[in-house]
């Protein structure tokens, strides 16, 4: 039995993984300014190609979620969740 070959094609999991850790190391990168929708619009944009909505529905489920919480301000910050998932990730303290 032959090994398929390597696919040059992310499957959708994968690419919304890298996507979701992405926006979230951005809003990690603003802190404590934070991020507004805006920077996180433009961001992904530039980086992945997002539509402005894509990117807007993707910051929401990361609130649901709990991965970013909204400032009284308005801008967007990562959660204690989020600063343990990086740790993980990175091997921060």
């Amino acid at each position: 039995m032959t090994a398929l070959p390597e696919s040059k094609v992310s499957d959708g999991a994968s690419l919304r993984k890298r996507r979701i850790l992405a926006l979230l190391a951005y809003v990690k990168g603003e802190n404590p300014r934070g991020a507004s929708v805006g920077d996180l619009q433009s961001f992904m944009l530039a980086k992945f190609g997002l539509r402005y909505d894509t990117t807007s529905k993707m910051v929401q489920e990361l609130h649901v979620g709990g991965w970013l919480t909204l400032g009284q301000e308005g801008r967007w910050y990562t959660t204690a969740k989020t600063e343990k998932l990086a740790g993980w990730l990175y091997g921060e303290e």
